[in-house]
């Protein structure tokens, strides 16, 4: 573990960006504090910036789902915050979007198909330990900076399939997996990144074909780690753990349970990291083979941008090295939040850059946190 004085801009740069949010409490119990019962409510009178909290409780089905448009938002979901499904539309470049602990799907019917719907949100947008209670799926359209966070979103189908369109989308130890009517993942265009995680196609039973693990219809899948992307099951047995047309690029610990289309073989580092509540520690890693060299960089998140002879894009501010040296075992450095409430549903972000003989300088992907 290493730590340098770098790390303690963290507490500097944190302060900075905690001007005070205003904060809002929802609340389907009405219990003491509550500012709103229902988040259709909340989203129509919140402000642009606002942190929400979800109290635990079952908040009802509708839709459309409850959509934010056109603001930024940070939501704090509590133990037991039970989500139908939830969208966002709209944001610009400088608007971000945070859910944080949701819980989603319901069951009773068709109604159970719940989620996120994410369209056109222009700045970055970050999901983090989202979970599913029955069918929930992702779906991220016109999106250019998604970042999906130890979540899960399983046996999608129906109207809010697991499937990124035109996006640049990151998923950090997240599962996804479809049903009887659809892929695991289903990409259009864009960039993706799997980074560990597992990825399932749909199994049916009787007469039927199992669905794809990833359907791809072009753009850039980026698979990292030892992650498993797996085909689903049906009477000719198991199909393809990748299937369409598309660039691949595949480390090679990463699993594909199927066959796939073409692939290109990389070696190429991985970027984790731990969640951090006010008053404790965050630990970013950066993982890699025994062939690699890398560097790993601590910062607020900005836009992409692309940085000078090397690959990929830079997803955080970075203020310099936390920790250099070669890979082999996980490179890794630690800081302290704050202990302030203020930082409650701050996030920042690790991101690393690897060198090789062969590949030259690669960013890795980043690993955002939200401070609890």
């Amino acid at each position: 573990m290493r730590r340098t004085a770098l790390i303690d801009l963290l507490a500097v740069a944190l302060l900075g960006l905690a001007s005070p949010a205003q904060a809002f409490v929802v609340d389907a119990n009405n219990g003491p504090g509550t500012d709103f019962t229902s988040l259709t409510a909340a989203f129509a009178s919140l402000p642009d910036g606002a942190t929400v909290t979800v109290r635990a409780g079952t908040y009802s089905a509708t839709f459309p789902f409850p959509t934010l448009v056109g603001k930024g938002v940070t939501i704090l979901g509590e133990p037991g915050a039970q989500v139908w499904g939830i969208g966002f539309s709209g944001q610009s470049a400088g608007q971000r979007v945070v859910v944080k602990g949701l819980r989603f799907g319901s069951t009773g019917g068709l109604l159970q198909f719940g989620g996120v719907m994410l369209d056109a949100c222009g700045g970055p947008v970050l999901l983090e330990d989202c979970t599913t209670d029955t069918q929930a799926g992702l779906s991220v359209v016109q999106c250019p900076q998604v970042s999906v966070v130890r979540c899960e979103f399983l046996h999608a189908q129906w109207f809010n399939t697991n499937r990124f369109d035109h996006s640049t989308v990151v998923c950090v130890d997240t599962q996804l997996s479809g049903s009887t009517t659809s892929a695991g993942l289903a990409l259009t265009s864009g960039t993706t990144q799997l980074v560990r995680g597992h990825v399932e196609g749909g199994s049916l039973a009787g007469p039927y074909t199992g669905m794809f693990g990833v359907d791809m219809n072009g753009g850039l899948l980026r698979l990292l780690g030892d992650g498993v992307v797996v085909g689903g099951t049906g009477y000719t047995g198991q199909v393809a753990a990748i299937s369409g047309s598309g660039t691949v690029r595949k480390s090679p610990a990463f699993v594909l349970g199927g066959s796939a289309i073409p692939f290109v073989p990389i070696d190429e580092g991985w970027t984790t990291g731990t969640v951090a509540p006010v008053g404790g520690v965050a630990t970013g890693r950066l993982h890699g083979s025994a062939n690699l060299y890398g560097g790993l960089v601590l910062g607020t998140i900005v836009s992409p941008a692309a940085l000078p002879g090397i690959a990929g894009t830079a997803w955080v501010d970075a203020w310099g090295f936390a920790a250099v040296g070669p890979l082999g075992a996980p490179l890794a450095c630690s800081v302290t939040v704050p202990d302030l409430p203020a930082l409650r549903g701050m996030a920042f972000g690790w991101q690393g850059v690897t060198a090789s003989a062969t590949a030259g300088l690669v960013m890795t992907n980043p690993a955002w946190l939200c401070v609890e």
